[in-house]
């Protein structure tokens, strides 16, 4: 299980970048079109782990799970560049963790997944970590504010989206590889996304080769290399687990956030964060207690 976890904290720390980089390119492209660039870029770095581990396309065995992962998918980079557009960074990244909400959700539903109360209790703190982000951070209150709340309901949308992607990758983890996985998914996925990019293509300023540079980390390692350890997480831990590591991700960005952006920092994001991170590892131990009894009761 360990090298699970250090798979989704890889997640956490390529994830911490992905919306200041949305956010500072947004004045140069329009949302959609940040959103197909990253799921090309995607698919490109996929595309070639298959390649690299002796697959070929031919190989892979399609499955509806393909396709509502892609649609997931779509959803999900397509209303999060389109959120950051009309919300902030630092709330956008709190809105967003939804999703290992949906995603616990789902697979306790759809595929079964027991959760347990201790479980169940550790996402509570995680919960409670959040709100206290963001309930006594009485400077940044304007962050939610009413003109904010369509980019706020997108987020939420997105981080529903990124769940749905997450309960398919988890559904076919045990019967195919990460990049047999991947490769269908992100195709959708640019398929969608270019089809609308192309539709409405603006381009506001001349790009920069720091832009170029922005891109290419967003696209290659904040899409491609963070969803291939997000699968590989995926495949060895249970989707509460590896939904509520991900969690700690918005620390990490909010902070990016303030020192890039300039938005609002305070003491209750290492209040909060210390809740957070203390309901990750309830977890983390509450599942290697399910481990310990499931060998127990094996032999």
């Amino acid at each position: 299980m360990s090298i699970g976890i250090l798979y989704m904290l890889g997640v956490v720390a390529l994830w911490s970048f992905v919306p200041t980089l949305v956010k500072l390119l947004l004045p140069i492209f329009d949302p959609m079109t940040i959103t197909f660039l990253r799921t090309a870029q995607g698919l490109a770095v996929t595309l070639a782990l298959l390649y690299v581990g002796g697959g070929r396309l031919r190989t892979i065995t399609w499955s509806r799970w393909h396709l509502v992962g892609g649609l997931g998918m779509s959803l999900n980079y397509s209303l999060y560049a389109v959120s950051l557009s009309y919300t902030t960074a630092s709330a956008g990244v709190l809105i967003v963790q939804v999703q290992y909400v949906t995603l616990a959700a789902l697979a306790a539903f759809v595929l079964h997944e027991g959760l347990g109360w201790g479980k169940i209790a550790s996402m509570g703190v995680v919960l409670a970590g959040i709100a206290v982000v963001v309930g006594f951070r009485a400077e940044v209150g304007h962050l939610f504010a009413p003109r904010y709340m369509l980019g706020n309901v997108l987020m939420l949308g997105s981080g529903i989206g990124w769940g749905v992607y997450a309960l398919s990758n988890k559904a076919l983890a045990p019967r195919a590889s990460t990049a047999a996985i991947l490769v269908p998914m992100m195709a959708v996925c640019a398929v969608v996304t270019g089809t609308v990019a192309a539709g409405q293509f603006q381009l506001h300023a001349a790009p920069t080769s720091a832009t170029l540079l922005a891109v290419l980390i967003v696209g290659a390692l904040g899409t491609g290399l963070s969803f291939i350890l997000v699968s590989e997480g995926i495949k060895r831990l249970s989707a509460a687990l590896a939904g509520t590591i991900t969690a700690a991700t918005p620390i990490a960005q909010i902070a990016m956030a303030h020192h890039v952006l300039d938005e609002p920092l305070s003491w209750s994001v290492i209040g909060g964060g210390i809740i957070i991170l203390g309901g990750i590892l309830a977890m983390v131990l509450t599942e290697q207690a399910q481990v310990r009894r499931a060998r127990i009761s094996a032999a």
